[in-house]
Order: structure tokens, then sequence, then C-alpha cells
């Protein structure tokens, strides 16, 4: 996955972020993260950043966003997810509470990203760190 999505996929699950996040989160330098924040605002992707203020002294931090067109492209794998869980809940016996469920499933979840081939990985917290690939039916 090339760096300017995932600094897209950074930015759709944190919302906002300021060039230090990013720069902390995907382990690119500064310089870096800027240029590719300068490519996806020309393309659209990104809206005009914001200024943040921190707290103690010195200039306001910019903080960056997804544009609306950037969201609507961003994959959403509603169906893959549901698939799981629903595999899920067919494996616990009949009774258990619905909310206990979904606790321990999103307490096993370490990651969920979409693959080169289009596909959902699922990380998982178990101790030997188990990677599923989820298939379409």
């Amino acid at each position: 996955m090339d760096s300017r999505q995932r600094i897209l996929e950074h930015m759709k699950r944190a919302g906002e972020a300021s060039v230090a996040e990013l720069s902390r989160a995907l382990r690119l330098t500064p310089v870096t993260i800027r240029h590719h924040l300068e490519t996806l605002q020309s393309e659209r992707l990104l809206e005009a950043p914001e200024a943040r203020r921190k707290t103690g002294p010195g200039r306001p931090e910019m903080v960056y966003r997804l544009s609306p067109v950037a969201d609507r492209s961003m994959p959403r794998n509603y169906g893959e997810l549901c698939a799981c869980l629903l595999r899920e809940f067919q494996e616990q016996p009949t009774g258990r509470p619905l909310t206990r469920i979904l606790t321990e499933v999103g307490e096993r979840i370490r990651d969920v990203r979409q693959g080169p081939d289009g596909l959902l990985y699922v990380l998982t917290d178990s101790r030997d760190g188990k990677l599923i690939r989820l298939l379409p039916d």
C-alpha cells in the first residue's frame, strides 16, 4: 500500500490529523508527509488545513481532514464485516447476550484493512496474532 493511501486510511480512522501525528503514526518523515498532503490536496482529497491551538506556547498546528470526495471514495466493507460477525454469532452458544459477544469480538480485532486484492483482512489479538482473510460468499 502506498504512502498516500496509508495517509487517507489514517485520516478516515482518526477524523483529522496534523503532520506530526501522521509522521508518528505512519513512521514517515514530516517532509514526506507534507509532500503527500500537498498532492492529496491538489487531487481534492483533503480539505484546506485548519489551525488547531496547542496547549502551551507556540504556533497552532495545521490539521487536515478528508474531503467529501475522498470520504465517498473510501472502501466500506460492511458486507464482509457483517459476514465475520454472523460467523462469530453462529459459533456462540445460544442465549449468550449480544453485547457480550460484540465486546469480545471488538477486543479480539486489532486492525482491519483492505488488501491489494480487494479482500478484507482482520488482524486479531490472539496469542498467535492470526491474520484472517474474509472471502465474499
